[in-house]
């Protein structure tokens, strides 16, 4: 798997949700998901890595945005592929 096939993704989720649809922890876990994406070669900060930023959107999207939930869903599956 690739940073594309993750971007493709992110992308996919972003298109699924649409901005003014979600709320504010949920654009902020978003962008915390853009910015691991994007910066795959830095060292992780230390807030929670990408995997648990993941899972925590997955718990903030599951009711209002069920389409979204599997895009991110596939993002846990594709990371867990590249062994992350």
């Amino acid at each position: 798997m690739s940073e594309n096939q993750l971007i493709s993704l992110y992308e996919k989720l972003r298109e699924t949700v649409g901005n003014d649809e979600i709320s504010e922890q949920q654009k902020h876990l978003m962008d915390k998901v853009e910015y691991h994406i994007h910066n795959q070669e830095e060292p992780d900060p230390d807030e929670p890595g990408i995997v648990d930023i993941l899972e925590m959107l997955v718990t903030e999207l599951e009711t209002d945005h069920p389409k979204a939930t599997l895009v991110v869903k596939k993002l846990l599956d594709t990371l867990s592929g590249m062994g992350i």
